[in-house]
C-alpha cells in the first residue's frame, strides 16, 4: 500500500528537471508550439521512442489529441495545462480481466508495467461513438499494472442515447486478475465527472487503490443507472481519504419500500483487509459511505450530508466476510433520510460522532454493537435497536458495484 512517503516521492519526481528523470520528449499535433519544443506528432510515437524513466510531455495545442494510448514501460506521461486527449471514436483495445468483455480505454497501462505516472491531462470520452453496451469505455486503465495518476481531469466516459442503463463507463480503473497479478495505483487530486457507472474504481484481489484528494461528481438523480463515486471491491484493498464525492443518486430508488438499487458515494464491497475511509466530504447520495462485508475497517472524520432515502453510513453484509470490527469515529453526519448510521452486523463501535437531522441517529439492526460519546441534534430517535419502524426492516441500501 502507498504510504505518505511514497506520495511525497512521486511528486518530487514530477517536479525534477529532465536531467534527473530521464529524457523528455514533447508532442504536438499542430506544428510549432511556443514553450513546447515538440519532436513528435503523436503521443504513441513519443512513448514508443522512450526508455524507462523518460517523460512524454503533451503540448497544449488547442486541438485535442485523437488517440488511444497504451503504456508498457515505466514512464511519466504529463500534459501542459489544458492538453487534452479525446479519442474519436473510442474502440476496443483490451478486455476485462474478470469477465473478458471488451474494453475501450483512452489510456491503457498494460499488464506487468510498473512505475507509470500520468499527470496533468484532460482525458475526454465524449466522442467515443460506441453504439452498444460494449466495449466498456474507460478513461485511464491500469490493468495488472501500477503507478500514480494525479492532477488529471477525466470526463464523459458514458454511452449515448438509449444506452444509459448499460453497466459501463469508468473514469479511473485499477484492476488485477485475482490470481497473482498486481495493480497498485495511487489516484491523487483528479477531477472525475460525467462517468456512467463508476468514478474511481479498484477491483479484484491483488489490487491496491489509494484514492486521495479527488473530486468525483456524479450525474445527479439518474433514472437509468446506480452510480458509485469511489469503489474498492471484490478482494481489492487500499484507502480512501480527503475526497469530495457528490451527486450520485438513482431516481427509481424513491423510498425504502421502493428501491431496486441504490447509488453510493463511497462503496467498499467485499474488499480484502481493513479499509480506512477518512476526511472525505460526501453529499447528495443514497448511501454516502457503505461498508459491505468489511472487517476491521475505520470510518473516521468524514463530513456527510444530504443522504437521500437511506443512511449516511451503512455497515452491512450478505457475503463471505461477516463485516465485523469496524469503527465509526469523529464523523459529522447531517440530514440523512433514514438514519445517520445503520449497522446490520455485529462487533462494531460508533463513537464520538456528531449527528444532525435524521429520523434515527444510530440504527443497530444487529446485536453486539456499541456506541458512546456521540452527540445528537434534531433527531427524534437517538438509538434504535432491532428492525424498528422503517419499511427497510433488516436490509440497508442495496449497493450496485461496478465491475
Amino acid at each position: 500500500m502507498y504510504t505518505k512517503r511514497n506520495l511525497i516521492q512521486a511528486f518530487v519526481l514530477l517536479a525534477l528537471p529532465a536531467s534527473a528523470w530521464g529524457t523528455t520528449r514533447a508532442v504536438s499535433n499542430a506544428g510549432v508550439i511556443v514553450g513546447c519544443a515538440a519532436t513528435f506528432t503523436t503521443i504513441q510515437a513519443a512513448i514508443a521512442a522512450s526508455a524507462p524513466n523518460d517523460t512524454v510531455v503533451v503540448c497544449n495545442t488547442g486541438v485535442p489529441f485523437n488517440e488511444q494510448v497504451f503504456i508498457s514501460k515505466a514512464i511519466t506521461l504529463t500534459g501542459q495545462t489544458g492538453a487534452e486527449i479525446q479519442p474519436n471514436p473510442l474502440v476496443a483495445n483490451t478486455a476485462s480481466l474478470t469477465s473478458g468483455n471488451p474494453i475501450a480505454a483512452a489510456i491503457w497501462v498494460t499488464p506487468g508495467t510498473t512505475g507509470v505516472i500520468i499527470s496533468g491531462l484532460i482525458v475526454d470520452g465524449s466522442l467515443n461513438g460506441i453504439s452498444g453496451c460494449l466495449p466498456d469505455p474507460i478513461g485511464i486503465y491500469y490493468q495488472n499494472a501500477s503507478g500514480t495518476v494525479a492532477h488529471n481531469a477525466v470526463k464523459n466516459f458514458e454511452l449515448g442515447s438509449g444506452l444509459e442503463g448499460c453497466q459501463a463507463g469508468i473514469g479511473i480503473f485499477a484492476q488485477a486478475d485475482g490470481s497473482g497479478g498486481i495493480a497498485s495505483v495511487l489516484a491523487y487530486a483528479n477531477s472525475v465527472h460525467d462517468f456512467q457507472k463508476g468514478g474511481i474504481v479498484g477491483n479484484e484481489t491483488g489490487t491496491t487503490l489509494t484514492a486521495e484528494l479527488n473530486i468525483v461528481t456524479g450525474l445527479g438523480p439518474s433514472p437509468n443507472i446506480a452510480q458509485n463515486g469511489i469503489q474498492i471491491g471484490f478482494g481489492a484493498t487500499g484507502s480512501i481519504s480527503g475526497n469530495t464525492v457528490s451527486n450520485v443518486s438513482y431516481s427509481p430508488c424513491s423510498s425504502v419500500a421502493n428501491c431496486p438499487g441504490s447509488a453510493t458515494g463511497i462503496l467498499l464491497y467485499d474488499p480484502s483487509g481493513a479499509i480506512d475511509t477518512h476526511n472525505n466530504n460526501v453529499s447528495s447520495t443514497q448511501g454516502a459511505v457503505v461498508y459491505f462485508s468489511v472487517d476491521g475497517g475505520s470510518i473516521t472524520s468524514n463530513v456527510i450530508s444530504n443522504t437521500l432515502v437511506y443512511d449516511g453510513i451503512d455497515i452491512d453484509t450478505d457475503r463471505s466476510s461477516p463485516g465485523t470490527g469496524n469503527t465509526v469515529n469523529l464523523n459529522t453526519v447531517m440530514n440523512s433520510s433514514e438514519s445517520s448510521v445503520y449497522v446490520n452486523t455485529s462487533g462494531n463501535s460508533v463513537v464520538n460522532n456528531k449527528f444532525i437531522e435524521a429520523p434515527i441517529g444510530i440504527w443497530f439492526v444487529a446485536t453486539g454493537n456499541s456506541q458512546s460519546g456521540n452527540k445528537f441534534f434534531d433527531i427524534p430517535l437517538r438509538v434504535q435497536s432491532g428492525a424498528g419502524p422503517s419499511a427497510a426492516g433488516s436490509r440497508g441500501p442495496r449497493p450496485q458495484p461496478a465491475r
